[in-house]
């Protein structure tokens, strides 16, 4: 089942540095995908692949999406390891999803993925769930 990890404070490098800790031990609830969301008040960047945490973090848009956030003061940082159970193990399956204004991660299955809004034009169960809340 996958990992998600999280931090809210004051940007700067002990907050990086925390997260990015977390984020390479969440590894062990998945290897198949990493992806980072970078939020502030001004902005959301998702960067995210079908790497290890060490190799997104190691990554150049990693670190322009961290250059990037422009805001100064309080940010929050989502962290996702997948281990894929539906959907092929792909850059765009790796979580968080942006869907308008929804940035989301998610983990467990859904069983039965009808009740979803749009449901058959989704391979995984998460973007749907996305969508289905934007």
């Amino acid at each position: 089942m996958c990992g998600i990890v999280g931090v809210v404070g004051k940007r700067g490098e002990k907050l990086f540095a925390l997260f990015e800790s977390l984020l390479k031990i969440d590894v062990l609830r998945g290897e198949d995908s990493t992806g980072v969301a970078f939020i502030d008040r001004k902005k959301t960047i998702v960067v995210k692949d079908t790497v290890l945490p060490s190799e997104l973090i190691a990554d150049k848009d990693y670190s322009e999406a961290k250059k990037g956030m422009s805001y100064k003061g309080y940010i929050c940082l989502i962290g996702h390891n997948r281990f894929a159970t539906k959907g092929a193990i792909s850059p765009e399956l790796a979580h968080p999803f942006t869907k308008g204004h929804i940035v989301m991660a998610h983990n467990g299955t859904i069983r039965n993925q009808s009740g979803l809004i749009d449901n058959r034009k989704f391979e995984s169960d998460s973007e749907n769930i996305a969508h289905s809340i934007e």
